[in-house]
Formats: structure tokens, C-alpha cells, sequence
């Protein structure tokens, strides 16, 4: 979601999206709040890279990419998530909100209007693409498709020296470090890499898969992703499983890449 208009009068100094554990992500009276898990306020969505200008994990950190403005971006929204604008006659709204699934837009509309002075839920039907199922015709209701569930997400050791070749998954290997995870059923499991800074992380140029069965799996993960080898410093692998043309939630698990002797 994007101010339509950020350099008009169509900037109000609220407005945020509320999850149902009373959790925002947006502007409260022109601050930034991002109480959200995974919510971006202000800037590109985690999904951006850049990779004419090279991994930052081990080519140095290009520039950040120009950053929308005044945008809120949040992966996967829960069910009953709202929309809230706080304005008033002087200050009209004019927002942007879009919906995306699997990288396209499903879901797109414009809010303009003026408030009371009171925080207020829009309504929004690129909101409800994303928060609200669909409602059941008549006849029964089908059985619904479980999602594919990653558990118990694990990296052993912790620490660990990053392979200086190869894939970014295979056997056993001097270097890297043992992945093992349970899932819920048969699925393909992407893994991408992030990379701490501060007390964020950013997203690493790149991903691998492997292909999982139902209970217990494992595999070496050699420290490279994108075919480069991470430098040292302290990283999350997150796993998004997806079957049946389902994702289901991504679990995390956190490493660190040793210095090399």
C-alpha cells in the first residue's frame, strides 16, 4: 500500500494495517511503526535484489534500492487484518492498495476521501483478496486442502565454516553445516538466505530447493547460495514448503558463517 499522491496534500500522518493481535505496521502521527513480523514501512519489499550489482553477503552492499514512498508492505497478511486512516477535511487520503500472490497482481484499488478527525477502518478489496476466503456457494462445502507444514527447522552446528565451491546443497562435505526438518506432508521446499545487519536482516540475491517426504528430512547445506560463498557474519535459511499449489507458513532457522583460518 502506497500514498497515491505523497507530495500533495493527500499524505495524512496515520495510516496503518492492524493484524488481529492488535500488531501495526505503518505511520502512527507521521512516525514509522512496524510491530508487524516481516512488515516493511518506507522501504522495497523483501523480495528486492538487485543482482547486476552482486551478492552483499560477500561483494559489499550495493546501494539500497530507491525506496517507495511512504509504502507499507506485509507478507501474508492474517485474516482480519484492517486497514486504518486518521484525517480530516484538511488533510483528504488518496491511497494505493494492491494485492499479490506467487509475484502477480491479483487484487488492485484506489481510496480517496476526507475523514472525521477519528481513526478509521477502510474498506478495501485489495484487503479482502488477501484476508477473506471466499463465500461458499450452495451445496456442501468441500473438504478443505491442508497446507504443507515445515517443523522443527534446524542447523547443526551453528556455526560454521561456508564451502569455497559447489551447489548450495549435497552430501556430506568437510565444510557446511547439517539442515534437518520435519514436514507435515510431501513437498517442495524453498530456502532462501538472509542475512543479519543491526537488528534486521536482508534478504541475499538467490534460493535453492529440495524436494521433501512426509516425517523427517536433511540434507548439508554448504554455506553458498546464487553460487557464491557467504562471508562471515550472522544469517537466517528460511524454508517455505509448497504442495499442491499451496505455500505453507515459513519457518527460520538462524547460523553463523566463521571466518576462514
Amino acid at each position: 500500500m502506497t500514498d497515491s499522491h505523497p507530495e500533495t496534500a493527500d499524505n495524512p500522518r496515520t495510516f496503518y494495517l492492524q493484524d488481529p493481535q492488535g500488531r501495526r505496521a505503518g505511520w502512527i502521527d507521521g512516525a514509522v511503526v512496524e510491530e508487524i513480523p516481516d512488515s516493511y514501512v518506507g522501504k522495497a519489499p523483501a523480495s528486492w535484489s538487485d543482482p547486476a550489482a552482486g551478492d552483499p553477503a560477500f561483494d559489499g552492499a550495493p546501494e539500497d534500492p530507491p525506496a517507495p514512498p511512504r509504502a507499507i508492505v506485509v507478507p501474508a497478511p492474517q485474516a482480519g487484518t484492517e486497514l486504518h486512516v486518521l484525517s480530516d477535511q484538511a488533510a483528504p487520503f488518496a491511497l494505493t492498495v494492491d494485492s499479490w500472490v506467487d509475484g502477480s497482481n491479483v487484487a488492485h484499488n484506489e481510496l480517496t476521501g476526507t475523514g472525521t478527525g477519528q481513526d478509521t477502518v477502510l474498506q478495501s478489496s485489495a484487503l479482502n483478496a488477501l484476508v477473506s476466503g471466499p463465500t461458499p456457494g450452495p451445496g456442501p462445502t468441500p473438504t478443505p486442502v491442508a497446507t504443507a507444514a515445515v517443523t522443527r527447522l534446524k542447523i547443526s552446528p551453528r556455526s560454521f565454516r561456508a564451502a569455497r565451491r559447489g551447489p548450495s546443497a549435497r552430501g556430506a562435505a568437510r565444510t557446511g553445516a547439517r539442515v534437518t526438518f520435519r514436514l507435515s506432508a510431501a513437498a517442495k521446499v524453498r530456502f532462501t538466505v538472509q542475512r543479519r545487519s543491526g537488528r534486521r536482516y536482508r534478504r541475499i540475491a538467490g534460493s535453492f530447493s529440495r524436494s521433501g517426504t512426509a516425517g523427517a528430512n536433511a540434507f548439508r547445506f554448504t554455506g553458498r547460495i546464487a553460487r557464491h560463498r557467504l562471508r562471515p557474519g550472522r544469517y537466517r535459511l528460511t524454508a517455505v514448503p509448497s504442495a499442491a499449489g499451496r505455500a505453507g507458513a515459513a519457518s527460520r532457522a538462524a547460523f553463523r558463517i566463521a571466518a576462514t583460518n
